[in-house]
């Protein structure tokens, strides 16, 4: 536990006592840390722990499952009775639930009330016990600031968060090194919807990136991404440049197979991904101490089986097909026929504001004027970047830092 700050231990004590709980803060308060730390130590004690997130992206990052795929619930369509039938069909799958000892859920702020209420009802259903979620004990993390759920409305919103006597935990401390407090300062700001310090953010607006890797571009729409990166990597392919198209690589045995293809997909792996030299890249899950979700490059040679990328810092970095095998998930049986190769890069010219939650870029562009639409997509967008230095805000509207209203009401509660 010396690694872990005193808030940190109060919360890893009152968790490992069995307490439900919600773990939530800015951007860079220690979150993801902690629960990777959390992780561990039930691993160690022997129990059986489901490690999910709301997105396949955000999945990926802590070597864990979307909460659906983990759960066996599709697009959890129905009625919770409907879930269960469902899993029923599964080989295995009520077992597996049955022994579940712990479920953790990172990005909670996209989990809806009605997903939150309708899986509580499920696993009361499954064990047979007369309360939400059974006998399991629930871990949620996140910042309720960022992006919201597509339908319904806050989980803190369910009859199942209070039914469930959550305890609420806010991480206070800044672990980020990255010595720009008045950055920090005005994320803290834009997470509670008020615009502070217009000199630092004109400031931004005139920061300039002359290096060989272009920032990446931050938008609220998918097609603009989509459009970006395909042109731009369509320019290089008209110049004959050396090309390698890296396919996701599956195991023979037909059982890892399918459990395999059904993990990368609901995962959002790339199935085919198209590279060539002078490709702008972003790394997708953590390599090294120095080489993590975000890290950014320009591919300079390639082979069948690795890409090598020039890195921000002009260093040279090889990156080689990532082997997900069934040893990282020992303690679910499911889990353990997972046996497949994928190259952890995605081009970076641009990216969603949405697949950018969780993740910190090393050189960003973002857009804050109108096209900004919804709660939290400003405060997410800029708190990719490292500081100051490494975003430039192309557009600004004051009018696009805003918060719900009801995640002001639900922090004012514990702040």
């Amino acid at each position: 536990m010396e690694t872990l700050n005193e808030k940190q231990k109060s919360i890893l004590t009152s968790i490992l006592d069995g307490k439900n709980a919600f773990i939530t803060g800015f951007a860079g308060s220690g979150k993801s840390y902690l629960i990777e730390y959390i992780y561990r130590v039930f691993i160690e004690q022997g129990k059986t722990v489901e490690l999910t997130a709301l997105t396949g992206c955000a999945a990926l990052l802590i070597n864990g499952k979307t909460l659906h795929s983990a759960l066996g619930i599709g697009l959890a369509k129905g009625t919770a009775r409907d879930l269960v039938n469902r899993v029923r069909r599964m080989e295995g799958m009520i077992a597996y639930l049955n022994r579940l000892n712990v479920l953790i859920i990172d990005e909670v702020s996209m989990l809806s009330d009605t997903l939150f209420d309708k899986i509580g009802e499920m696993f009361k259903i499954i064990h047979g016990v007369d309360k939400p979620f059974g006998n399991l004990q629930i871990i949620l993390v996140g910042d309720m600031s960022q992006l919201k759920p597509v339908e319904g409305d806050y989980c803190f919103y369910s009859e199942s968060w209070d039914r469930c006597k959550i305890e609420v935990s806010v991480l206070t401390e800044n672990m980020r090194v990255n010595n720009d407090e008045r950055f920090d300062d005005l994320l803290k700001s834009f997470r509670w919807g008020v615009v502070r310090d217009i000199e630092l953010i004109e400031k931004m607006k005139q920061n300039k990136f002359d290096g060989l890797i272009k920032p990446t571009k931050l938008f609220s729409k998918n097609k603009d991404v989509d459009a970006v990166n395909q042109y731009e990597l369509g320019l290089l392919l008209k110049e004959n440049r050396e090309s390698f198209v890296y396919k996701v690589v599956y195991p023979d045995n037909p059982i890892k197979l399918i459990e395999s293809t059904k993990y990368s997909m609901d995962n959002k792996v790339q199935e085919y991904l198209t590279l060539c030299v002078g490709a702008q890249v972003m790394v997708t899950r953590n390599l090294e101490q120095n080489i993590v979700n975000g890290t950014r490059g320009i591919v300079v040679s390639l082979t069948k089986t690795s890409v090598t990328i020039q890195l921000t810092n002009g260093e040279l970095y090889n990156v080689c097909y990532f082997h997900v095998r069934p040893d990282q998930f020992e303690t679910n049986e499911k889990l353990k026929k997972i046996d497949f190769k994928y190259l952890p890069l995605t081009l970076s010219w641009a990216m969603s504001i949405h697949k950018s939650q969780g993740a910190t870029i090393d050189l960003l562009e973002v857009d804050l004027g109108d096209s900004i639409f919804a709660c939290g997509q400003a405060y997410v967008a800029l708190s990719r970047a490292k500081n100051s230095d490494s975003v430039r805000i192309t557009n600004f509207n004051p009018r696009s830092v805003k918060v719900s209203k009801s995640v002001l009401a639900f922090y004012d509660k514990y702040n």
